[in-house]
């Protein structure tokens, strides 16, 4: 990957992370797709931004849409892990300031309300 570039990647699991059976997705970023991740200098600048980003593919990939005739019928949690303090901060405050972090947030927030989830 080039200093151009920057990947995201995800692994589920119910046990160990083992790259060869988890499933897994990657979703590679140049500075033409995502500027924002670039506008500091170099993707680390915008690393919490970056792992949000991940967050809302990774629940857009898993979880439908929700249909707004049909009522809930379920409940299923999941969970997700970060190193970033950042990140998981601005999830339970529903609230960023500084960009592109507070454009991610906002992202995350609408691809959770689509689909119905808390």
């Amino acid at each position: 990957m080039s200093r151009s570039e920057v990947g995201v990647r995800l692994w589920g699991r119910t046990g160990p992370i083992d790259k060869g059976v988890s499933p897994w997705f990657a979703l590679k970023l140049t500075a033409a797709e995502a500027p924002w991740a670039f506008d500091r200098g170099r993707p680390f600048e915008a690393i919490s931004s970056l792992e949000l980003l991940a967050t809302a593919v990774a629940i857009m990939a898993v979880a439908p849409e929700a249909d707004p005739d049909e009522p809930l019928a379920g409940m299923v949690a999941a969970t997700a892990h970060t190193d970033s303090m950042v990140a998981s901060q601005v999830i339970g405050r529903a609230m960023a300031t500084s960009y592109p972090l507070c454009l991610v947030a906002m992202e995350a927030a609408a691809q959770v309300e689509a689909r119905s989830l808390d």
